[in-house]
């Protein structure tokens, strides 16, 4: 395997960074000695390649045949393709001899259970031999070793400092451990970081381990898989390849909480959070959802880079325009203009997200004076205006196919591209979104005459027509609600429903991402506010920093009960 050890020189001491490791394949155990070596310094940097790029290092090996990577070529290929890789980097390469390796040597060794048993006192051994490297000047110390699972040496002082890591205590099935019958008041020998005494009390409390524990007392022959030492009960492992056996802590229900769940989810569940199903509205354009799509990464003959759309929730009809900029200004004046003043109908609600181009003071002014509910959806959650978000990335695609080479006239083609989006069947509706907006199917080039219908009166047109368009969405709205059910049962499969209570401790997502090192979950946050079912606002501890976050993004902290 490859072992190695990130190290940052301060005030002349050596301080850890980041430690890796990386099992060798079938193909890569066949290599010589100096590819493997090789491979190990190159599979490294490029691992640590955040911290290392634009900074000079030193590489620090026991193979001391690869002191001149960077300085000569080599006639092996494959040599002289990974120093081609690292012409990019700044770094020297020192040779340590192995026995002082013992760093990089542990993550790269597989531990050889019976090893342990032995007592090692070798007094050439200290910290002394290990050098201070005191010579060395760059910002970073890289040390990697590579060693061959099949033939892996082991000197006595790599031996000492494993036994010393592990402290592992193995038992033969030639000579199996006495039973013990007290608890002693030095437990040294147990596994660093692991709260035995917390678990001999709740082995305690379990009747089943207490009979157990009687049993192995009574007739030790009779449960070769189990043994009781300091009064607690280990289930006995065997492991490959020497059918050494491992003591394994038999952990009773009362702990499985805290020590599983607190750190792993099923592996087939999903983020947690049920799918929510608003109600279908009862008018058209009664709910809408804006949003804008682009950047471009070239702008059209007349400056536009930018999309903005409206998507009707009921009839799923979509207004869009292309615009030069994303800005406040241009969204409130297709508000107002492209969308109120040009069909007519002032929405109850509007739906956007909360970037600076919709959550601001003129957008505040224009929907309050109108009489709009303006709804913010969930910071890092698209999934609230799911309707236009699958809309615009359906117009990509189109766009994409129509725009000539130079991409610079994309929005000649958006108005029939909208158009023929339009007059076409939904799939959740079963209508066209035309259809739905105007009471008739749209007259085409080679559309066939329709019917025509007569009444005695002219009011009877109006009367016939509203019963026609009422009989319609309720139609649509029971389509809808059907494909929601359907949808709803698909996500919530194998989904949690998990409900956070006011004050709780939390961890959750980080906003943005900076590097792909990056912790997965920060916090802890404490949740201060339940704004919805998946909706929630948590305070960062110790802080004034407030977010608001869905569900699917946030992790329980489990607390110990003692």
């Amino acid at each position: 395997g490859i072992g190695v050890t990130l190290k940052q020189k301060i005030d002349k001491h050596e301080h850890v960074i980041v430690y890796l490791s990386q099992n060798l394949n079938k193909v890569e155990r066949k290599w010589s000695v100096t590819e493997q070596e090789c491979w190990a310094i190159v599979w490294a940097i490029k691992k640590l390649r955040i911290y290392l790029y634009g900074t000079r290092f030193t590489v620090i090996t026991d193979h001391h045949p690869l002191c001149w990577l960077n300085k000569h070529t080599s006639e092996n290929e494959r040599l002289h393709r990974w120093s081609l890789i690292l012409q990019e980097y700044e770094f020297d390469i020192k040779h340590k001899n192995g026995s002082c390796h013992l760093d990089a040597d542990c993550l790269s060794r597989s531990l050889s259970l019976t090893d342990t048993r032995e007592n090692i006192n070798d007094d050439e051994h200290n910290e002394d031999t290990i050098p201070a490297h005191n010579a060395f000047r760059p910002s970073f110390l890289l040390n990697n070793t590579y060693i061959s699972q099949n033939n892996a040496v082991q000197t006595r002082a790599q031996k000492a400092a494993l036994s010393k890591l592990y402290q592992l205590q193995p038992v033969t099935t030639s000579n199996p451990r006495p039973i013990a019958t007290s608890v002693e008041s030095n437990n040294s020998h147990l596994t660093p970081g692991f709260d035995y005494l917390k678990l001999s009390q709740q082995q305690l409390r379990d009747p089943l381990i207490q009979q157990r524990i009687h049993a192995i007392r009574q007739h030790p022959s009779s449960y070769p898989s189990f043994v009781v030492e300091h009064d607690i009960l280990y289930k006995l492992i065997e492991l490959p390849p020497n059918r050494t056996k491992k003591k394994i802590p038999w952990v009773p229900q009362s702990m499985i909480k805290d020590l599983l769940y607190s750190a792993h989810t099923h592996p087939t569940s999903k983020s947690p959070g049920l799918l929510e199903t608003p109600e279908p509205p009862s008018e058209i354009f009664d709910l809408i959802g804006i949003d804008f799509w682009g950047p471009t990464r070239e702008a059209t003959s007349i400056g536009n880079r930018y999309i903005i759309t409206c998507t009707d929730h009921l009839s799923k009809f979509v207004i869009a325009k292309a615009i030069p900029t994303a800005s406040a200004s241009e969204a409130a004046k297709f508000l107002v203009e492209d969308v109120i003043f040009k069909y007519g109908h002032i929405p109850k609600h509007i739906i956007t997200d909360q970037g600076s181009h919709f959550n601001n003071y003129l957008m505040q002014a224009i929907t309050k004076d109108i009489g709009i509910h303006h709804i913010l959806s969930t910071p890092f959650h698209p999934q609230t205006n799911g309707t236009i978000e699958r809309f615009n990335a359906k117009i990509k695609t189109q766009l994409c196919k129509l725009q000539d080479l130079n991409r610079n006239n994309w929005d000649q083609y958006l108005p029939p591209t909208i158009y023929a989006y339009n007059i076409g069947q939904h799939r959740t509706t079963k209508y066209s979104p035309y259809q739905l907006l105007y009471g008739k199917h749209p007259t085409l080039p080679f559309s066939q005459p329709q019917s025509m219908l007569q009444f005695i009166r002219s009011n009877d047109y109006y009367n016939q027509f509203r019963r026609y368009r009422s009989f319609i969405i309720q139609q649509v709205r029971k389509n809808i609600q059907q494909q929601q059910q359907l949808s709803k049962k698909r996500s919530d499969q194998h989904r949690q429903n998990i409900q956070y209570e006011i004050g709780q401790l939390v961890l959750a997502k980080p906003a943005v991402r900076n590097h792909k090192m990056q912790e997965v979950f920060e916090g802890p946050y404490r949740v201060i506010n339940v704004l919805g079912p998946v909706t929630y606002e948590i305070q960062l501890e110790h802080s004034n920093y407030v977010r608001q976050v869905h569900v699917n993004i946030m992790k329980p902290i489990f607390e110990s009960q003692d």
